[in-house]
């Protein structure tokens, strides 16, 4: 699975740069298996088990960042395309 880091920083301001940030996830079970490109193109190759479905998307991974780096996990906010309908996540 391929994930951004920078999208990741949209809901948790993880501390240190891309490779710190897939080291610690990696070390907490959440395997960044490659990394891909380099600054605002970056792109995490991650291997994600069948066990974590709460961990394979951009906000359950950084959930797990809120936690390990003890930083606040902001509200996912999105809209629908097209649409007056918007929706928030909270946890």
């Amino acid at each position: 699975m391929k994930l951004s880091p920078q999208w990741l920083r949209e809901f948790v301001d993880p501390q240190g740069d891309n490779l710190r940030l897939a080291h610690d996830l990696t070390s907490v079970g959440i395997a960044v298996e490659g990394i891909n490109g380099a600054d605002e193109n970056t792109t995490y190759e991650m291997e994600i088990g069948t066990n974590r479905p709460d961990a394979m998307n951009h906000y359950g991974v950084a959930r797990e960042a809120s936690v390990i780096y003890n930083v606040p996990l902001r509200a996912g906010r999105g809209e629908t395309p097209g649409s007056n309908w918007q929706f928030r996540l909270y946890c």
